[in-house]
Parts: structure tokens; sequence; C-alpha cells
């Protein structure tokens, strides 16, 4: 169990100092994603909504 979790650590840390610039970049992604995201899907659905109410 203990070393698994271990090994798991090792590993993680070993990505972290590999790849720790392309994680961040992941990391913004991934938070761009949970924040943009919906904020742009609900500004489209409000321009639909002033389209419909226009026209």
């Amino acid at each position: 169990m203990g070393s698994k979790s271990q090994a798991k650590a090792k590993a993680k840390e070993r990505v972290i100092a590999k790849g720790g610039a392309q994680g961040m970049t992941l990391e913004l992604c991934v938070i761009f994603c949970c924040f943009f995201m919906p904020i742009l899907c609900y500004l489209i659905k409000l321009k639909f909504f002033f389209v419909v109410l226009i026209s």
C-alpha cells in the first residue's frame, strides 16, 4: 500500500520536474475552460435571445 503511493508521488514529482511549464499551461487551460466556457455559452445564449427578441 505505502510503496504504491510513494511510487505515485515520485512519478508525480518527476512529471512536475520534467514538464512543469506544460503542467502549468494545462492547469491554466482547465481553469480557462471551467470559468470562461460557461460565460461564453451564456453570452452566446444571450445573443441568440436578443436576436430572437429583435426579429
